[in-house]
């Protein structure tokens, strides 16, 4: 998602000490057949937003709402810049920044070689895990396509890698894929959001459902794989 907004506030004034600044919250709402959904948020510190704001755009990790056990998982980015204005110069135009307009993409494949996990957090009453591999970038969620050197056919291919029962040092050997994505132009890629893997561990619940727990997670910037492009 790509924002550009200005909001004002007419009257600041605050304490040095940065525990006395209110933070500032960004709710995200989704509009569906039933009406409007408040599925996330974004919660910044004072350090995040009054020492002047940043002066380039920047990906913001938007954290779904609770589920019933309380977790809360990342579900998406927002691309935003954050300036505060003195109140000396609200009537200035040239006091803001122009905003950011959208550069010209193109399109890419992206690849996670999945090879080995180490010292895991232990997630069962075993004192080991049954844990597994997501990678996402914006909305998409990547495909296992190959375990350990071999293809998996297009009917099983799953949005997570294998699972490796009963270890906390698992070995994968997994391919995971998301095709088709589109991005800024290689000299732009600081615009684009970051790759985030997840590690989860796989449980059967008691009426043979499964069940998922969030162990950790990762990001990689898109920035960081320039040198792969070029």
């Amino acid at each position: 998602m790509l924002f550009t907004f200005h909001s004002k506030v007419r009257t600041a004034s605050y304490d040095r000490d940065m525990n006395q600044i209110y933070q500032l919250i960004f709710n995200i709402y989704l509009k569906t057949p039933t009406g409007i959904k408040r599925f996330g948020y974004i919660k910044l510190h004072p350090k995040e937003y009054y020492t002047g704001g940043s002066t380039v755009a920047k990906w913001y990790p938007i954290l779904g709402v609770a589920d019933p056990i309380g977790s809360r998982h990342n579900v998406g980015n927002l691309l935003m810049n954050i300036e505060f204005i003195s109140k000396d110069d609200f009537n200035d135009s040239n006091a803001y920044r122009k905003p950011m307009r959208e550069g010209a993409k193109t399109m890419y494949d992206l690849r996670c070689f999945v090879y080995q996990g180490r010292n895991l957090p232990s997630a069962d009453e075993n004192g080991l895990a049954d844990p597994f591999v997501r990678m996402h970038l914006m909305d998409k969620t990547a495909e296992h396509i190959i375990q350990r050197g071999q293809e998996v056919p297009e009917d099983k291919r799953d949005n997570r890698s294998s699972v490796r029962e009963c270890t906390v040092n698992p070995v994968w050997y997994d391919v995971l894929e998301i095709k088709d994505i589109s991005l800024p132009y290689p000299s732009e890629l600081s615009m684009a959001p970051d790759i985030m893997l997840e590690i989860f561990d796989k449980d059967d619940g008691f009426f043979g459902d499964e069940t998922e727990e969030l162990m950790g997670q990762c990001k990689v910037c898109a920035i960081s794989l320039l040198s792969l492009l070029l």
